[in-house]
């Protein structure tokens, strides 16, 4: 027997083992899923060509291990926020569940959009300064710049 805020839960109620055996499957397909990756990426047979990934984590693909993180919170929010719905007792459990989804949301696309704005301004800058030596080798005048002007 469980006890929750003045509420028991038998491990063989119903209600329960609604909640326990969805988190269950869930880390067993997970489990079965690292295991075919490590067989295939870690410690598959690279004859032709050695492992593209041998530097990534554990020598998978880039943002597998992220993936999985990021599927199962949402699975376990959808799961635990539904069982909140029918179980009043729930709900003060699952608030916490949402702040830590949200939170890996706004960091996983916050970091996604500080890579793609450090990445493009890399490009511009390297377009610039290319298009600037261009210039100079050539001989051809720099264009004004309104900012550098005096007066």
């Amino acid at each position: 027997m469980i006890l929750l805020q003045n509420q028991s839960i038998e491990i063989n109620d119903p209600q329960f083992m609604l909640l326990y055996i969805p988190v269950l499957l869930w880390i067993v397909l997970l489990m079965i899923l690292f295991v075919y990756l490590l067989r295939r990426y870690t410690f598959g047979k690279w004859t032709d060509r050695p492992n593209p990934y041998h530097s990534e984590t554990l020598g998978m693909p880039r943002g597998v291990i992220r993936a999985v993180l990021s599927v199962s919170l949402l699975v376990f929010v959808l799961l635990f926020e539904s069982f909140a719905l029918i179980f009043d007792f729930l709900e003060d459990r699952t608030g916490h569940l949402f702040t830590a989804f949200e939170l890996m949301i706004a960091f996983y696309f916050g970091g996604k959009v500080m890579h793609h704005l450090s990445s493009t301004d890399k490009k511009k800058n390297r377009d610039v300064a290319e298009a600037v030596k261009q210039g100079k080798a050539q001989g051809k005048p720099q264009p004004f710049d309104e900012a550098e002007s005096v007066g």
